[in-house]
């Protein structure tokens, strides 16, 4: 019998491009930053995510034309200024050489390390005058193990080759902590990309597309394997080699087989989870396997859940201890917060170890709650618990803590897009040509030669030494633009949640005990208008996108519904059942000034501005089903743009206002449409005849649209490209519904 190979490689590196999957959004940044002329990126994630992996595929993901030259810093044993220069200028000429893309066998003369680089560069550009040459940096931040002096020189080095050689660019990775401690005024300035996850489509496409004619899954399969390993690449890498070495010859898979592969997987040692368990106090274990065993620890928990439970187990339990052993956990990247009261697995995978290996009874004897730092004795770390980068890459040190590295997370970000706001235009590296004088001032002082090296002569200038503070308060960053939405689960009432733009990062804005419905983003992003019951009718509500401050601004005992804010964000259209028939209104985003702009005895709702704040689209029943139509923000100049025996409804102005975006029945089901902002040239976006696809809005570029559908069971929000390509389901919840997906401008 054939020998079937396993494709799932934990560890390693894939051998081609079609057994990496997704990253190519963050290829696209990367592309447009480069044609941005922005010189130097750095790319930084939590171990195991994937970082030396992506660096590796990263050139053949790029369509400009390039060169790269990969260089790994992990793979240095000294890592003195001299050593790295030494080790750049040895790739760099090993590597060129082989791409012919320098002088056959040339090797830098040159005394001093700027003059023999300058010679490598030299030659690069005259063989290649239009192509782009790439240092691809994998583990930058290793240069941290020796002295930050020596980063700093080599900074130096790297900002007086950047001024010579306007083709040169340097990417560089670094760990998720590293970024606080790479403090250069080159850096200071450089955008930055974090490497997260995989999209939801990226972690199905992982699982089964290597095995796509060995093995079938049964229906719902692949998604639960994504969801037990919260679509992590390297967690997903060895599930599916466990799964591919229990079903290959079978070549089938169903729930059962799952179930007996998880039990596979969770009898394989785990380093980083063990690693996690070695480096948390008893208090902190105890709340974890207390997470792990609330209601069986599926999905999302609230802190009262898992303080209630180790209550129950233990009388003299602190309640506060538990909640701020929680928080910790939350800061060090082993728990994600989804709001102020709950939170969830990183890795749900965890989830199951812990209930596997612990019982909650037994871990909390263990724990003194007058010492609620304590932690068990030292356990020496073997070497099997070294951790790999990702799909495969290098290896961490030993010993060195998976949440440990996850520690500056929360405000890592936060000090990242405060100095986004503060750089402002500075987003890029865009280096202004230096003077002869200065570039030959540079590099006298910094020399270079074969034998011995000699240590450089100048003294970079130290950042700043940071004053020793208390641990700072959790602060959770949102990326922007961000989507709101509301859900739901089962009979429940309808809140409103937050996501990022790939479906990660779920919040809720408040809880209430009352429908909250329809939020749209002002014009600002800093406020949401939305629906709420929480009077006993719906009425409009404007509040802080961080849930406070609400406002009722319609306060009236009849319906109003379907918000919408004019572009200057200083009108709230909306429509109103208060004079029988449904109509709309226009008034101040306080709620003054109140104008009825349509009338009669026919429905008029859903209304939206377009971009220029001139006109209102809306659907209208007036010729006896809905329709799309246009008018004037004052009600005057009215304008039927579909002609359709069926409903069309939620219309959206595209952001350059030449097309509208909607939902009809036309099909017979719903799918969601586009056609031209004067009416004509419909087209069918989401062409899904067995689901209902409902409430288009437009990306704020213009390029993509979201949406809610039941294609999958339930309610879920997808997103997709205008030629209906690329769809990808943002929530992915079987057990929760969400609808009416709004982005932020």
């Amino acid at each position: 019998m054939r020998k079937i190979t396993n494709p799932y490689q934990p560890y390693k590196i894939p051998d081609a491009k079609d057994a990496f999957f997704g990253r190519e959004e963050i290829a696209t940044w990367v592309e447009q930053q480069i044609i941005a002329q922005r010189r130097l990126l750095i790319l930084y994630g939590l171990p195991l995510i994937g970082k030396t992996t992506l660096l590796g595929f990263l050139p053949q993901m790029l369509t400009l034309s390039s060169a790269s030259v990969p260089l790994s810093f992990s793979e240095l044993s000294d890592y003195s200024g001299n050593a790295v220069l030494a080790y750049l200028i040895q790739e760099l000429t090993g590597q060129l050489d082989a791409l012919n893309l320098i002088a056959p066998g040339s090797i830098p003369t040159a005394t001093d390390a700027v003059s023999a680089l300058d010679h490598l560069l030299a030659q690069f550009q005259q063989r290649s005058p239009d192509t782009e040459l790439l240092l691809l940096i994998d583990d930058f931040d290793a240069l941290l193990a020796h002295a930050e002096s020596d980063m700093a020189l080599f900074l130096d080095i790297i900002r007086t080759l950047l001024v010579r050689h306007p083709f040169l660019h340097f990417i560089l990775t670094a760990q998720y902590t590293s970024l606080p401690r790479l403090q250069h005024p080159l850096l200071d300035s450089a955008p930055v990309q974090q490497i997260t996850t995989l999209s939801p489509n990226d972690a199905l496409q992982m699982i089964t597309s290597p095995v796509d004619k060995v093995i079938r899954f049964d229906y719902g399969v692949p998604k639960r394997i994504a969801d037990i390993n919260s679509n992590h690449p390297h967690y997903l890498s060895i599930f599916n080699n466990a799964l591919f070495a229990r079903c290959a010859r079978e070549g089938w898979v169903n729930l059962r087989h799952l179930d007996e592969t998880l039990d596979d997987v969770l009898a394989k040692d785990l380093p980083s989870f063990r690693q996690v368990w070695r480096e948390a106090s008893l208090v902190e274990r105890a709340a974890l396997v207390a997470t792990a065993t609330v209601r069986g620890g599926h999905g999302v928990f609230t802190r009262q859940e898992v303080a209630a439970l180790a209550l129950r187990q233990d009388k003299k339990a602190d309640e506060e201890v538990i909640l701020t052993a929680l928080e910790s956990l939350a800061y060090q990247g082993v728990l994600v917060k989804m709001g102020a009261l709950s939170y969830k697995f990183y890795v749900d995978l965890l989830r199951f170890w812990l209930q596997k290996n612990f019982i909650l009874a037994d871990v909390l004897q263990e724990v003194s709650w007058q010492q609620p730092t304590a932690r068990a004795e030292a356990e020496p770390l073997l070497a099997s618990d070294e951790l790999q980068d990702g799909e495969g890459g290098q290896k961490s040190p030993a010993g060195f803590p998976l949440w440990i590295l996850a520690l500056a997370g929360f405000t890592v970000i936060a000090i990242l897009l405060a100095g986004i706001v503060f750089l402002g235009d500075k987003s890029g590296i865009f280096i202004a040509p230096a003077s002869t004088a200065e570039a030959q001032s540079v590099a006298e002082v910094i020399s270079f030669k074969e034998e011995p090296l000699i240590t450089p002569t100048i003294t970079p200038t130290p950042a700043p030494t940071g004053t020793s503070t208390p641990t700072p308060p959790i602060v959770v960053a949102k990326s922007l633009p961000s989507i709101a939405y509301m859900a739901r689960q089962a009979d429940g009432f309808w809140q409103l949640y937050l996501m990022d733009i790939d479906g990660s990062g779920v919040q809720p804005v408040f809880q209430s005990e009352s429908d909250e419905t329809s939020p749209v983003w002002s014009p600002s992003g800093n406020k949401l208008a939305f629906v709420s019951e929480r009077d006993g009718n719906r009425e409009i509500y404007v509040m802080d996108r961080s849930g406070q401050n609400p406002k009722n601004i319609t306060n009236h005992p009849d319906d109003d519904w379907t918000p919408a804010w004019s572009p200057d964000g200083s009108h709230i259209a909306f429509s109103s059942n208060r004079d029988g028939a449904w109509q709309i209104f226009v008034a101040n985003a306080d709620g003054s000034n109140l104008q009825q702009i349509t009338d009669g005895d026919s429905s008029n709702i859903s209304p939206v501005w377009s971009p220029d704040g001139e006109m209102l689209a809306l659907s209208s029943k007036r010729d006896g089903n809905w329709e799309i139509y246009t008018m004037r923000a004052d009600g005057k100049d009215q304008r039927r743009l579909t002609h359709n025996e069926v409903n069309d409804l939620a219309p959206i102005w595209s952001p350059d206002g030449s097309l509208i975006a909607y939902e009809t029945n036309l099909d017979g089901n719903v799918e969601v449409y586009v056609m031209a902002a004067a009416g004509g040239n419909p087209r069918n976006i989401t062409n899904m005849s067995y689901a209902n696809d409902h409430g288009p809005v437009w990306s704020p570029d213009g390029e993509r649209l979201i949406f809610y559908s039941n294609r999958e069971g339930n309610w879920d929000i997808f997103i997709t490209h205008l030629d209906g390509s690329g769809v990808v389901n943002l929530t992915n919840t079987p057990d929760v519904d969400e609808q009416t997906p709004v982005w932020r401008p």
